[in-house]
């Protein structure tokens, strides 16, 4: 269990698998995403789990959430981070 920012509330961690649920994504496209830096930030609960916050998982979304098509612009500090973002996202090799 892991408690919020006021110490007091646990807060909600979640399974990659209802993760994917969630956010309809598979769980291969969340790991690629993981493993390139561009899904929601993670927790490493032990040597084999991996665990998601529900805010790191709501802050992600907020992050992506756009008014109209084609505005959304893959947060990264290059243009070859975003190519990377988009492929990992996408399942292709950037």
């Amino acid at each position: 269990m892991v408690v919020s920012q006021d110490h007091q509330t646990p807060e909600a961690v979640f399974t990659e698998k209802q993760v994917s649920g969630w956010l309809g994504i598979s769980i291969p496209s969340l790991q690629r995403m993981r493993s390139s830096g561009c899904g929601p930030a993670f927790v490493q609960l032990s040597a084999r789990r991996i665990g998601y916050r529900k805010s790191a998982i709501e802050a992600w979304l907020s992050v992506r959430t756009i008014n109209r098509v084609g505005e959304f612009i893959a947060p990264s500090s290059s243009s070859s981070g975003a190519e990377q973002c988009l492929a990992a996202e996408n399942g292709t090799a950037a």
